[in-house]
């Protein structure tokens, strides 16, 4: 097994922030303080519920190993290869969308829909005990101008334990994208929200980080949808179609900008760029931890194992001017380590760093001016 070289996520080095004012590195220090208790609350939850018996930890042990193992590990571009066939030229099959309800808003119609997946796991996936959910329908808002009047489409990815439009819509200004001329698609990722299986403990339980096997299954469950749903997209007509997510939405996002120049704008809001150190960063705070070093359960070996889908193991393909990052200067959750990393990664592209933390509103008035600005600069608006 390797865990040197190309197949590892280097470690992160520290960000170097901008100056900020008195008053918002006040703002951005007490945010960051709700961040901090909020990883100690993670790291408690993961310590009793998720891992709380030497079982669990053999399984989380397995899972790297196989991860690590499998020969999927040091080809990431090969774990997403479907790509190439949902970007190909065809016709999508009849039957394939379903609208389920319909409402009125100003403007045009809210539909609750449903699109038929044709997802299939890889072939060469590492063998595990866990029961991953067979893939169901992908389910989405489709907040809908009058026709003829819209500028294009927006895809909206939720941030992980949310998943219920209603709630996403606030938290990610679904409602402002729409007044500014974009239809919108809050897509409720795999696992999250009523797509949650039957048993789990909260939304998007298969996303959690503490099984490397079934997040890579999760993850790439998560892609497919994205791009079968631009597919979808593209042939209504509806062009430009953009993408924007947050926390594990942005990390999706990211992952997207390595495997596609078909966005036209790309926008990941306070995203992770590497699941193993963020693995890392809560385990080292449980007791399991503390009480002695593991062979397997090491920094380098979880970000080995998470390797294949990081974002910052796809080289860019996306223009570099689509790209608008913006990440929390008091970010405890996703350090400003992961946005950094990821704005060198992409040689450099337009970043934006919000005063607050990972918890704080990132779906505020100052940063839809910054995104609306940007939108100007790519002719979109």
């Amino acid at each position: 097994m390797r865990t040197t070289g190309p197949d590892v996520i280097p470690r992160l080095r520290r960000a170097r922030l901008p100056q900020q004012s008195g008053k918002d590195a006040l703002v951005t220090s007490l945010a960051a303080l709700l961040d901090r208790s909020l990883m100690r609350t993670v790291a408690l939850i993961v310590e009793k519920r998720v891992l709380p018996r030497d079982v669990d930890l053999d399984t989380l042990r397995q899972s790297i190993d196989a991860m690590l193992g499998s020969s999927l590990a040091g080809r990431p571009q090969e774990f997403f290869r479907f790509v190439q066939a949902l970007e190909a030229p065809g016709d999508t099959a009849e039957g394939d969308l379903q609208s389920v309800t319909r409402r009125r808003i100003k403007g045009g119609h809210a539909w609750r829909r449903r699109l038929a997946s044709h997802y299939r796991p890889h072939r060469q996936m590492p063998k595990t005990t866990a029961v991953a959910p067979k893939p169901d329908a992908i389910q989405f808002e489709h907040w809908v101008h009058e026709p003829d009047t819209a500028l294009g489409s927006v895809i909206v990815l939720h941030g992980f334990a949310m998943g219920w439009p209603v709630i996403d819509a606030v938290a990610m200004s679904a409602g402002a994208w729409f007044e500014r001329g974009f239809n919108v698609v809050l897509l409720t990722l795999p696992d999250h929200g009523p797509r949650r299986p039957a048993g789990s403990l909260f939304s998007g339980q298969n996303f959690t980080v503490p099984h490397a096997v079934m997040l890579a299954a999760a993850v790439r469950q998560a892609i497919y949808e994205i791009f079968a749903l631009k597919r979808w997209l593209r042939r209504q007509g509806e062009q430009p179609v953009g993408l924007v997510g947050m926390s594990l939405g942005g990390y999706l996002a990211s992952l997207c900008a390595g495997l596609s120049d078909d966005f036209d704008f790309l926008i990941p809001l306070v995203p992770p760029a590497c699941m193993g150190d963020l693995a890392w960063r809560v385990y080292r705070a449980t007791g399991h931890h503390r009480a002695g070093l593991d062979a397997t359960l090491t920094e380098e070996k979880l970000r080995a194992a998470f390797y294949v889908h990081s974002p910052l193991a796809h080289p860019r393909k996306i223009a570099r001017e689509r790209i608008l990052i913006a990440a929390g200067a008091g970010d405890r959750i996703v350090p400003p380590e992961h946005p950094s990393a990821l704005w060198e990664h992409w040689e450099r592209p337009a970043i934006h760093w919000l005063r607050g933390s990972h918890i704080a509103p990132v779906a505020s008035k100052p940063l839809m001016r910054v995104i609306t600005q940007h939108l100007r600069q790519l002719d979109l608006l």
